[in-house]
């Protein structure tokens, strides 16, 4: 699955961290290397409920007195089946912790132990060009 439904456009294929990228490689391996179920059992009672299927209360539904949280361990998604709530686990943490997308990357590598790659940006150097100071143009 490509993660450019989590890539902001002013972010483009990677995030701002301290002057530093995370690459969208990293990303996707992080995503490879993590079991959805694993990380929503940290929050909710699941109950296996077939081959790769899941169930358990759901934290967005407004009054949750059956289980309407779906977690598929084949596709590594959630569904809320009250509320209509849908992701990966990216969208999971963003939405039962208040983060961004970025930090639920940052805190996921953190937590499992994954060694994020990332990029120095670049700084443009500062070259002076001859005619484009105006203190040095006659008048």
């Amino acid at each position: 699955m490509d993660c450019s439904s989590h890539c902001p456009p002013s972010a483009g294929p990677t995030s701002k961290t301290n002057n530093r990228m995370i690459t969208r490689t990293s990303i996707k391996q992080l995503k490879a290397q993590v079991d959805i179920v694993d990380t929503i059992r940290k929050s909710v009672t699941l109950e296996r409920a077939g081959s790769g299927c899941y169930f358990g209360r759901s934290p967005f539904a407004k009054n949750d007195d059956d289980r309407s949280l779906v977690v598929s361990s084949t596709y590594q998604i959630y569904q809320c089946l009250d509320s209509g709530k849908e992701g990966d686990v990216f969208n999971w943490l963003e939405e039962t912790e208040g983060i961004g997308f970025w930090q639920a990357a940052r805190n996921l590598a953190k937590e499992t132990g994954f060694p994020l790659q990332y990029f120095p940006l670049h700084k443009r150097a500062k070259t002076k060009r001859p005619g484009n100071n105006p203190l040095s143009r006659a008048h």
